[in-house]
């Protein structure tokens, strides 16, 4: 038996450290583990991967890659970034995707940044307006799909009128889903790190949440056993989670 495993998202969603946490968590179940991590983007809220392969045929190499069309499992902790994965996936392959969209800073860096007209819908609202302080309020529709909820840095609103040209060629959650649907006969949606903030009142742990919900859909008890067994509380309930939420 072999599983290949894609972990994907951005700088600071923990995309490594899930990666580490399951190959861990193999090794210790008694499989034979490889893999590999990209991780240049990480510091700039870029592009982070990692790909886990694991087998229970102890005396099996594999190489760090996974083969085209062979990935068994894709987590993406940002709606997008799995697409990069596309020739990877096939009708088997389980998605496991956040609905958070975040454009990577390649694309808002395309064009000088220009500062808005006065009166133009993408200024900052005045304070005690009532609106997020320095987020536009009005003629953003991509706000929704950008922020979903979750502050970042790096996204101001001078940037907003570009934002609304890159935007216009970058895929939204709609366009996301239906390239994975479009690709594999299962694919599940799950806000991993609202749900944590939600449940479990830390949204740092929605890696973990990812992690419970890879294992369960990969159906590899023995691993889910041993980070039972070997996570302090807080984390195995963010494992737990996930598996109740991908169950």
């Amino acid at each position: 038996m072999i599983r290949n495993v894609i972990i994907t998202g951005i700088g600071g969603q923990g995309v490594v450290t899930a990666a580490g946490l399951l190959r861990w968590a193999a090794l210790g179940a008694g499989f034979a583990v490889t893999g590999s991590d990209n991780r240049g983007g990480a510091q700039r809220l870029g592009h982070v991967s990692a790909l886990v392969r694991l087998t229970d045929e102890s005396d099996r190499l594999l190489a760090p890659d996974v083969p085209v069309g062979g990935c068994d499992l894709l987590l993406t902790y940002e709606g997008s970034e799995g697409l990069r994965f596309a020739r990877h996936l096939s009708r088997r392959t389980r998605v496991l995707f956040s609905p958070m969209i975040f454009i990577p800073t390649n694309q808002r860096r395309q064009q000088p940044p220009s500062a808005p007209e006065a009166g133009h819908p993408h200024e900052v609202p005045p304070r005690g307006s009532g609106a997020r302080e320095g987020v536009p309020s009005r003629g953003m529709p991509w706000m929704a799909r950008v922020l979903r909820g979750y502050p970042q840095e790096g996204v101001y609103p001078r940037e907003a009128p570009r934002m609304a040209r890159v935007l216009r060629g970058y895929p939204d959650l709609a366009a996301c889903r239906a390239a994975y649907e479009a690709r594999c006969d299962q694919v599940l949606m799950v806000d991993f790190f609202r749900e944590a903030q939600t449940r479990l009142g830390d949204a740092r742990l929605g890696n973990l949440v990812g992690v419970g919900a890879a294992l369960a859909m990969l159906d590899l008890p023995e691993v889910g056993r041993f980070l039972e067994e070997h996570l302090e509380p807080t984390m195995r309930e963010a494992v737990a989670l996930g598996q109740e939420l991908a169950g």
